[in-house]
């Protein structure tokens, strides 16, 4: 989706993206770049149920029906991460109510495919005893330089 180059070097768009002001935004032009194709095709392809994005992936790839599945779980959890909106409320309500018809037993297979993903780290660093301000702004400044990425 354009965030990092062939080489693994992250690109401008990922430093964008890291801006929490215009994340959802950088997202969502790296889904619409990434799946151009699908969106040329729907552009509403965020809002197409999952037998269409199904039926989608497997004419484009030649791989298994979970592969594909993996795929179309990818495509909607991005575009719900990037908050990719309705053309229109008239459009928006068309899926509330296709929604709420949808059986029960597939909304639960598609929970239970959706793994959301958390990572925590948590830094202890024990300071030393010291009534010398300069250690403690030596300290801080060496962790701002070695943690803090822009």
């Amino acid at each position: 989706m354009g965030f990092i180059t062939s080489d693994g070097v992250p690109t401008e768009r990922w430093k964008r993206y890291r801006d929490k002001n215009v994340a959802k935004q950088v997202l969502s032009e790296g889904i619409k770049e990434c799946y151009s194709d699908l969106f040329q095709l729907y552009s509403d392809a965020h809002l197409k149920d999952i037998d269409t994005l199904t039926n989608y992936f497997k004419s484009k790839t030649s791989v298994g029906n979970r592969a594909v599945s993996a795929m179309v779980q990818t495509f909607k959890i991005l575009s719900e991460m990037a908050e990719l909106l309705p053309i229109d409320m008239q459009e928006s309500e068309e899926l509330q109510i296709k929604s709420s018809r949808q059986p029960q037993l597939h909304m639960d297979k598609e929970k239970e495919m959706r793994q959301d993903l958390i990572i925590n780290i948590n830094i202890q660093i024990t300071l030393p005893e010291t009534s010398n301000i300069e250690t403690y702004d030596a300290i801080f400044a060496a962790m701002k330089r070695h943690f803090y990425y822009k």
